[in-house]
This record gives structure tokens, C-alpha cells and sequence, in this order.
């Protein structure tokens, strides 16, 4: 169980969620500098160019 609870708080490329999701993950992730979620697809950049 832990396992899914801990896999909930990412965020992926071209993952589907609703906006309140998408804050609820990323607010959880300080090491994410940018994330985006347009028309319910998140996306993130590159890690090459961060």
C-alpha cells in the first residue's frame, strides 16, 4: 500500500489529471522547479534542461 500512496505524488509526462490533482502532486514535489498541466496533460521539461 505504500508503494501506491508513494507513486501518487509524481508527476508525469503526458499524465492525464484534474487541475486539483495536478497542485495537489506538485506541491508535493519542491524538487520540481516547472511543471505544467495544459488542457489536463501535464508537462514537464527536460531534465537535461533544467
Amino acid at each position: 500500500m505504500a508503494t501506491t500512496s508513494t507513486l501518487s505524488t509524481w508527476l508525469e509526462n503526458g499524465e492525464r489529471l484534474t487541475q486539483p490533482e495536478f497542485h495537489r502532486r506538485y506541491s508535493q514535489r519542491p524538487d520540481l522547479r516547472k511543471a505544467e498541466l495544459i488542457e489536463g496533460v501535464v508537462y514537464l521539461p527536460s531534465p537535461a534542461s533544467g
